[in-house]
């Protein structure tokens, strides 16, 4: 009987682990803090990439005052958080978690609360991403105490 009981905890833990382990890159971290922009392309010179980093550098102000931090998940193994390197294995479980394959292209909102908020195929514009921000119920919160 003591057997069954360690090999059952064992598979439990194992599981979490397994879990744990697929999801890569805890969100978990950013929650309540930062609001994320999760921009997934299958190759670095890809145009629309391009065009979402440069909507982003014009706007640092607006992504800074509304909390958002820009990921760029390349292919299924390169990543870079706010152009600093990820996990390699980050990527690959960013993809799966979203079902982004490697060869398609696509931009994730994601809140503070964890959720996501929007997702599309194409890069955001900047009054568009502003505008679906200040639209959240949090975000309204925020600017009433500024």
């Amino acid at each position: 009987m003591r057997a069954f009981i360690l090999v059952f905890c064992m598979g439990v833990a194992m599981t979490v682990i397994a879990d744990s382990l697929a999801e890569g890159l805890s969100l978990q971290g950013y929650r309540w803090q930062n609001r994320l922009l999760l921009v997934f392309a299958p190759a670095e010179d890809d145009p629309r990439l391009a065009r979402q980093m440069v909507l982003s550098r014009a706007h640092g102000d607006g992504l800074a005052e509304r909390d958002l931090l820009l990921m760029e998940i390349i292919g299924s193994k390169e990543m870079r958080i706010e152009g600093h390197a990820g996990s390699l294995g980050d990527a690959k479980a960013l993809r799966d978690r979203h079902n982004v394959a490697s060869d398609e292209f696509a931009v994730i909102l994601i809140g503070k609360d964890g959720g996501i908020k929007r997702r599309q195929p194409h890069p955001f514009e900047a009054e568009d991403l502003f505008a679906t921000i200040d639209a959240m119920p949090m975000r309204r919160r925020e600017m009433r105490e500024l």
